[in-house]
């Protein structure tokens, strides 16, 4: 078993407070939009089999540098690896760098991350 392959679950609160819940099986369609969570008009987010998140509106899969898409994925997104009253503007990075590239350990470990959506 791939331990790399996990069922993607997210609770996200959302500005009223209220707990979004998204979860993508493993091996669901990621060209299925019923696969991702949209959060704006812009940003959604999806994994694929194997790869950390990305934001299938945008990329066509996972890109952690940002090369071939413009910003590392999730492209529109960036991240604080604490709760969000707890961060400050400058805390917010690309996803790679909030779970230090490797994002089987946030899982792992049940870290908590902190969005915030750029538009």
């Amino acid at each position: 078993m791939n331990r790399f392959v996990i069922t993607l679950t997210l609770f996200l609160s959302n500005i009223s407070g209220q707990e979004v819940f998204f979860e993508k099986e493993d091996w669901a369609d990621v060209t299925d939009p019923a696969n991702w969570d949209p959060i704006t008009e812009s940003v959604a987010i999806t994994r694929g089999d194997y790869q950390p998140l990305y934001n299938p509106l945008t990329e066509d899969g996972y890109d952690y540098t940002g090369e071939y898409y413009g910003d590392p994925s999730p492209e529109g997104t960036l991240w604080a690896p604490m709760p969000t009253a707890e961060a400050s503007p400058e805390d917010y990075v690309a996803f790679v760098d909030a779970v230090d590239y490797c994002p089987p350990c946030v899982v792992e470990d049940d870290i908590i991350l902190s969005l915030w959506i750029l538009e």
